[in-house]
C-alpha cells in the first residue's frame, strides 16, 4: 500500500510539489512566526528579570480614577516616612517628580529632556544602580546642591562618549555638575533622562509636578503584602480619598503599580498574539489542504480505471481508502518537513544577525514543532478523506468502463 501511494505520487512529480508548496508555507510560516514572538517573549521577560520584580510605585490617580477625588488631596513627603516606619514589607521608598527641561553642555544643545526629582533611597531601588561615578546622596539633597547623574543615553547625546564625570552641563539655564551615570537605562527602556536631587529639583528648577513614589519590596514574596500594608495605611492618612473596589488597576483612586503585574499583562498580551500567529498559519495550512484536497479529487478522477482494475483484482474498499489516504498524507508531512527545513535555516539565521541589530534570537521548541507537525498530519487526514473516501466507494466495472 505504501508503495503504491508513493508510486502514485512520482508519477507526476511537478504537480505534488505546485500541491505541497502550500503546506510548505504554511508550514514555515507557524513555526517561523511562533518561534520569533517566543524570542521577543524570553527578551521581555529577561528584561523583566533584570529591572528587578520587586520594584513598584504609588500614587493619587487623579487622571484617570473613576472616582471623584478631591483636587487638594496629595501624596505627600510624610506619607513616604510613614511607610518606611510602619510597612515592614517596603525596603525602600523614593519621592519622584518629573519634568521636562532644556538642557546644554557648552554650544552643544542637548534639547528638551525628562528631569526626574529623586532622594537617596531610588538608587536603592534594583533597577536604578549607578555604573560609574556617586549616586545622590543624603547630603546632596538636604543642601540643594546643583548635582545631577546622566541616563547613558545622555552622555551620548551630551559628551559623545567622553568622561563626563565633574563636568558641567546647564539645565534650564543654571549650572549642575555630572557625579555620576546610571547603568543602562531604566525600567521603561528610556536612556535619555537626567535625575537630581528633589529638594534641588523643586527650589532650582521650579519642578512642582505631582508627587508619586518609587519603591521596592523586600524580596520578590513580599510584592502583594507590601501593595497590602501600602494601600491601608495611604488610606488611614488619606481618608477623603475615595474607595472604588470594582475599578481596574488603572483606575484606582490609589494607584499601587508593581513589576509584577507589568509581566503578567506582558505575558496575557503574548499569549493573545501566538494565538493569532497560530491562526494566521492555520490559514495558511487550510489553504494549502484545499489544495491537496482538489489534486486528489482529480486524481481519483484521472486513475478511475486503475481503481477499478485493482478492485477487480481483489483489492478492498480499506485498501483503496488506504491507499488514497496515504498519498494525501505523505504529501502533507512532506511540505510539513520541507516546511520545518526552511523555519529552521530562517531562524538560525535570524539567530547570526549582529549584536547591534538588537534582534531577539528566535526560540525554536519541542511544542512548535509539534503543533506544526500535527497540523501538517491533520490537514492530510482531514482533506484526504472525502476523495479516498470516493475512490474507495467506486464500483468495479464502472470504473473499468471510465474514459
Amino acid at each position: 500500500m505504501f508503495v503504491l501511494a508513493f508510486r502514485g505520487l512520482a508519477s507526476n512529480r511537478f504537480r505534488t510539489f505546485l500541491t505541497t508548496f502550500g503546506i510548505i508555507i504554511g508550514v514555515m510560516s507557524v513555526i517561523t512566526m511562533l518561534s520569533i514572538s517566543m524570542g521577543v517573549r524570553d527578551d521581555i521577560m529577561q528584561r523583566f528579570s533584570e529591572f528587578g520584580a520587586t520594584d513598584m510605585g504609588f500614587y493619587i490617580n487623579h487622571r484617570n480614577s473613576r472616582a471623584r477625588i478631591p483636587s487638594s488631596e496629595h501624596l505627600t513627603l510624610a506619607d513616604g516616612e510613614a511607610i518606611l516606619d510602619q510597612c515592614g514589607a517596603v525596603e525602600v521608598v523614593s519621592p519622584f517628580i518629573e519634568a521636562n527641561a532644556n538642557v546644554r553642555n557648552g554650544e552643544l544643545d542637548g534639547g528638551e529632556t525628562e528631569v526626574y526629582g529623586v532622594d537617596d533611597g531610588w538608587f536603592r531601588i534594583p533597577v536604578n544602580e549607578i555604573d560609574e561615578g556617586e549616586q545622590i546622596t543624603r547630603e546632596h539633597n538636604l543642601l540643594r546642591e546643583p548635582v545631577c547623574v546622566l541616563a547613558v543615553g545622555m552622555v551620548e547625546k551630551l559628551f559623545y562618549n567622553a568622561p563626563p564625570l565633574g563636568r558641567m552641563i546647564r539645565i534650564n539655564g543654571r549650572n549642575f555638575r555630572v557625579v555620576g551615570v546610571l547603568e543602562h537605562r531604566n525600567a521603561w527602556g528610556q536612556n535619555e533622562f537626567i535625575v537630581v536631587p528633589y529638594f534641588t529639583g523643586v527650589e532650582r528648577l521650579g519642578m512642582d509636578a505631582e508627587l508619586t513614589y518609587d519603591a521596592a519590596a523586600r524580596s520578590m514574596n513580599h510584592v502583594n503584602l507590601a501593595v497590602m500594608q501600602i494601600r491601608e495605611l495611604l488610606y488611614a492618612r488619606h481618608p477623603r480619598l475615595p474607595l472604588d473596589p470594582e475599578a481596574e488597576d488603572r483606575e484606582q483612586p490609589l494607584r499601587i503599580w508593581t513589576r509584577l503585574e507589568w509581566k503578567q499583562e506582558a505575558e496575557q498580551e503574548f499569549r493573545e498574539i501566538s494565538g493569532l500567529l497560530i491562526t494566521m498559519g492555520s490559514l495558511a495550512l487550510f489553504i494549502g489542504g484545499i489544495g491537496v484536497m482538489n489534486i486528489m479529487i482529480f486524481n481519483v478522477r484521472e486513475r478511475t480505471q486503475e481503481i477499478g482494475l485493482r478492485k477487480a483484482l481483489g483489492a478492498t474498499r480499506m485498501q483503496i481508502l488506504g491507499q488514497f489516504l496515504l498519498e494525501a498524507m505523505a504529501m502533507t508531512v512532506s511540505g510539513g518537513a520541507i516546511g520545518c527545513l526552511l523555519a529552521f535555516t530562517i531562524c538560525t539565521a535570524l539567530s547570526r544577525l549582529p549584536g547591534d541589530v538588537n534582534f531577539p534570537e528566535p526560540q525554536i521548541t519541542p511544542l512548535i514543532i509539534s503543533l506544526a507537525v500535527g497540523i501538517s498530519v491533520g490537514t492530510g487526514l482531514f482533506f484526504g478523506v472525502w476523495p479516498a473516501s470516493q475512490a474507495a466507494a467506486l464500483e468495479p466495472m464502472e470504473a473499468l468502463r471510465c474514459e
